[in-house]
């Protein structure tokens, strides 16, 4: 019933955050702000992906799933706590308009599918253009599947090839 009801209210959050701009592609040079969601049960290696952000040379924002935390494990990423969670265990509506007053260029949902509080955060996010790795939740304008085995920073780095290879 839990389950039901979660996915009920993420509908809705999905729905309440649309975005009123238009989705478009952006080429890789019109690219400048990132928001990157990820989640700790990906099993991440922080040094990679902190020497693949740099290697990107934008702004990167990194929102890190740690729902079964109690404290953030990592201080220069923005992480989402067990206490940031409601009963349905999605993001308290007050963290999810914080979230949508920021403006980004590309948001990157590198989570699981059934990752409800990753989609969460990325339905709230404000960007034109948007990738995720699953058509589940249909605000995404790119969808590169990821395999089973597929480390978080090798389909970054393939995620990131195929944007550079977008052209007008």
């Amino acid at each position: 019933m839990r389950k039901f009801l979660a996915d009920i209210q993420l509908k809705s959050i999905i729905k309440n955050f649309e975005s009123s701009k238009n989705k478009q592609f952006l080429t890789w040079t019109n690219i400048q702000k990132i928001a990157l969601v990820l989640n700790s049960k990906e099993n991440i290696n922080k040094s990679q992906i902190d020497q693949f952000i740099v290697k990107l040379q934008k702004y990167v924002e990194v929102y890190y799933v740690e729902d079964q935390a109690k404290a953030a494990t990592y201080a220069d990423w923005q992480s989402v706590l067990k206490h940031d969670l409601n009963f349905l265990h999605l993001p308290k509506s007050t963290l999810l308009h914080k979230w949508h007053e920021k403006q980004f260029d590309l948001v990157i949902n590198a989570c699981n599918e059934d990752d409800a509080v990753a989609q969460s955060i990325a339905a709230a996010l404000q960007a034109n253009f948007k990738c995720a790795t699953s058509e589940k939740v249909k605000d995404s304008n790119l969808v590169i599947k990821r395999s089973v085995n597929n480390k978080t920073i090798d389909y970054l780095e393939e995620l990131v090839k195929y944007l550079k290879m977008i052209k007008n």
